[in-house]
């Protein structure tokens, strides 16, 4: 996996938006024991995840971007469109883009691949467990801790799992240099499924200082796309995404 610092830097330039289907939190709220017993197991939660996404088979959305970079002091607003196909084929097509951020997006897409793998192999690459039950933005969720099972650059994840819909509204990233992820989702019934309306991203880490807000709208969602969509050669901005 790559390193925190600059690579992740882009990775949150060009989004995080995976199964589309989080902004910081106070650390009082990121992690309680659980002092009674749930009626769930975590591999069963994640089995519920993924059942639920694999509703969706592909999809396109309209995004709009409003990109701040702190440490540099440069802000930008930028459009686009997205586009997902299952299982891992992905697409972030952005207009007008600043030239500094297109010749990063080799970079952004190899360190994407770190959520992507989350979604994925939960079960397989993490030890997971549900730490306690609490309510998130009026809905009751599951707080469960991943931690690595091998040696990588993440040492823990937390997330948070609406129990109705098997969402994730909000997911958080703590890396061994002492950098966070954090990101904040809001979630739409459209065509029977949950899809984002809105999405808030917080990176802190040594060299990068970044927020990020995000707008989705007109899905068109189980449409058929082509695989030819995705063809890198197209020359087209690309970004695999998070949860």
């Amino acid at each position: 996996m790559g390193m925190m610092p600059k690579k992740v830097a882009f990775f949150f330039v060009f989004l995080s938006m995976a199964s589309l289907a989080n902004s910081s939190t106070e650390k009082s709220e990121r992690i309680s024991a659980a002092s009674d017993p749930l009626h769930i197991t975590s591999d069963e939660l994640f089995h519920r995840i993924t059942d639920t996404s694999n509703q969706i088979k592909d999809l396109s959305a309209q995004i709009d971007l409003s990109l701040k970079l702190q440490n540099l002091g440069l802000s930008f607003n930028l459009s686009g469109d997205f586009y997902y196909k299952q299982p891992d084929k992905m697409k972030l097509k952005l207009h007008h883009i600043p030239e500094f951020l297109a010749s990063r997006q080799n970079e952004a897409v190899g360190t994407t691949m770190i959520l992507q793998d989350i979604r994925r192999n939960m079960t397989k690459n993490y030890q997971g467990r549900i730490l306690t039950e609490l309510p998130f933005l009026g809905e009751n969720c599951y707080l469960v801790e991943l931690i690595p099972k091998t040696k990588q650059n993440v040492n823990k994840i937390l997330l948070w799992i609406n129990a109705a819909n098997y969402t994730i509204p909000q997911v958080i990233m703590e890396y061994d240099d002492g950098s966070n992820f954090m990101q904040r989702k809001t979630f739409v019934e459209t065509d029977h499924v949950f899809v984002v309306s809105k999405m808030e991203t917080t990176v802190e880490s040594p060299d990068v200082q970044a927020d990020i807000q995000a707008t989705f709208k007109d899905y068109q969602i189980n449409k058929g796309l082509p695989d030819t969509l995705f063809d890198n050669s197209s020359g087209q901005q690309q970004a695999l995404s998070t949860f």
